[in-house]
């Protein structure tokens, strides 16, 4: 089973890390409504600087023939592929976190975000802040894609 499903342990794992250190982030993947909503309220009894949402999802690409194509058979679906139920968990964690009081509690939004339009349905559904994966691997090659990604994003901000 998947670590996060499994509250009680994550919950030790929190007091663990607030042993250590201040300053830290919760990184989650694709959650059902009630099992997310658990979620929020066991981590809005810690004090992280943020949740990271989400990671990419479990799945299998298969070829004609149905042999995968990782040799590890499964493996984790990301990119644009992924956005709408990134954006869904975003909205939804500042939901909770803002009906448990915990606004202070900053909100990471990545998964599919590959150019400025896609962060700001982020920023306007409730992410403080952006991570951009994928797409970043994807065009490494690239070395102005940050510098243009954030100029505009900037630019749609100031025009919305």
């Amino acid at each position: 089973s998947l670590l996060y499903e499994d509250l009680e342990t994550v919950g030790r794992i929190l007091e663990k890390v607030e042993k250590k250190t201040k300053r830290y982030t919760v990184k989650l993947g694709y959650m059902l409504p009630n099992h997310l909503n658990k979620m929020v309220s066991l981590i809005s009894s810690y004090n992280p600087f943020g949740i990271v949402a989400i990671n990419s999802i479990p799945g299998m690409f298969v070829n004609e023939e149905g042999k995968s194509y990782i040799a590890k058979k499964y493996g984790g679906v990301a990119g644009k592929l992924i956005q709408p139920f990134a954006l869904y968990t975003v909205s939804k964690l500042r939901e909770k976190l803002d009906e448990e009081g915990r606004k202070d509690i900053k909100i990471i939004g990545c998964g599919g975000i590959s150019n400025a339009k896609d962060g700001l349905k982020f920023l306007r559904n409730g992410a403080d802040y952006l991570q951009v994966g994928t797409a970043f691997m994807i065009r490494e090659a690239n070395r102005k894609f940050f510098s243009r990604f954030v100029i505009n994003l900037l630019s749609l901000l100031e025009e919305n």
